[in-house]
Order: C-alpha cells, then sequence, then structure tokens
C-alpha cells in the first residue's frame, strides 16, 4: 500500500461532496484517508477498506493531531507520504450581511478560511517531500451578502481567498510542487437565496 499514492480529505461526512471524493479516489487506487469532525460519521467509508480519522478543521490541535497520526502510518511504512491534500470541509453563511449573525460568521471564517491555512501551513511539509497538490474547494459560502465597502468585499470569507497566501509563498507551484486547480462549473449568482422582489404584505390586507 506504501506505493500507492495518498490524499486526505476533510469533510467526508455523507452526503456531501468529501463523501463521494473518497469513494471517487478509492476506485482509483488511493490511499484514502477521510476525515469528520467524528470518524463515526464516516464509518461506511472505513468499512470499505478506507482510514478513517477525526478532525476539526477549526482546531488547530485537532489538526496537528491527525498529521502525528499521519506521520506515525509513514514511519510504519503503511503508506508512503501524503500526495494530495483536499480540503473540502465548509460551513454555509449566505446572507444579506446585516442580517448575519455575528458569531455564525465567524465560526464560518474559522471553517472556510482560517481552517484551510491551518491545513495548508500543517500538511505542506508532507505534501512537498511528495511534490503533492491542494486542492481548496469552494462554494456560495464565499460571498456574504451586500457588502458596501470594498475592504470588507475583499475580506469576504472562501478557500479562494487562500490563494494569494499559497502563491505568496509558494509562487505557481513550480519550485515546491503545490499547484492551484481551478474547477470552472455553471455560475450561480451570488445572491440565489435573496429574491430581489420582496415586498412587505399590508397587515390589513392580502398582497
Amino acid at each position: 500500500m506504501a506505493d500507492r499514492p495518498t490524499v486526505l480529505i476533510t469533510g467526508c461526512t455523507r452526503g456531501g461532496i468529501g463523501h463521494s471524493l473518497a469513494l471517487d479516489f478509492h476506485s482509483r487506487n488511493y490511499n484514502v484517508i477521510a476525515s469528520a469532525r467524528s470518524a463515526d460519521k464516516i464509518a461506511d467509508l472505513k468499512e470499505l477498506g478506507m482510514r478513517t480519522i477525526g478532525l476539526d478543521v477549526t482546531d488547530l490541535e485537532s489538526i496537528v493531531s491527525a498529521k502525528k497520526v499521519l506521520e506515525g502510518w509513514i514511519e510504519k511504512g503503511e503508506v508512503g507520504g501524503l500526495d494530495v491534500l483536499v480540503n473540502n470541509a465548509g460551513r454555509n453563511c449566505t446572507m444579506p450581511a446585516l442580517d448575519v449573525d455575528v458569531n455564525d460568521a465567524r465560526h464560518c471564517f474559522e471553517t472556510n478560511f482560517f481552517a484551510v491555512v491551518n491545513m495548508c501551513q500543517t500538511f505542506t511539509p508532507l505534501l512537498i517531500k511528495r511534490k503533492g497538490l491542494i486542492v481548496n474547494i469552494g462554494s456560495l459560502a464565499a460571498h456574504l451578502q451586500r457588502f458596501q465597502s470594498r475592504p470588507a468585499r475583499l475580506f469576504a470569507h472562501a478557500p479562494p481567498r487562500t490563494r494569494p497566501l499559497l502563491r505568496a509563498r509558494h509562487g505557481r507551484g513550480d519550485r515546491r510542487g503545490l499547484f492551484e486547480y481551478y474547477a470552472h462549473g455553471t455560475h450561480a449568482p451570488p445572491n440565489i437565496t435573496v429574491s430581489r422582489n420582496r415586498r412587505r404584505v399590508p397587515e390589513t390586507g392580502s398582497a
């Protein structure tokens, strides 16, 4: 198994993109390390022969602990190293900026931005050894509606905002083997969940 490429995927709970990616990589003969906040939630992947670990991406200690587990497998020769890191875990927070709960917004930043930064910084040393890849998966959570100031828009929370950080440290990937992949799908407007024609129903009558 050590000669097979290894992929670590976050957010692999059943029904999501991470779960499907784990199944796909497994079918392509990868050593799959699937993670979720609770390993019990991905027991079905373990039954299929994948390695599973509990990993809370918003907790740096949990991330470091997961790295130590992986390094233990590498030292034992059970896996050759880390070839692909898929930062898939994310949290949705799509709503008008004036309506958002501040605590929810903070947690979105922790999950969708800072967690990705911590995952990249923690696992990059292992990826460099294998000339590996980092894949960051974003979504509509990249958009927090109706930010009116340019600075606020620039700091909207999302994995795509980590691209400048990766470029700043690793360039385009030529020197250390880290590359960015851009998946272009159907365009979804950032205000897809907000009606443009909302109006208040009269208190004494019907619309």
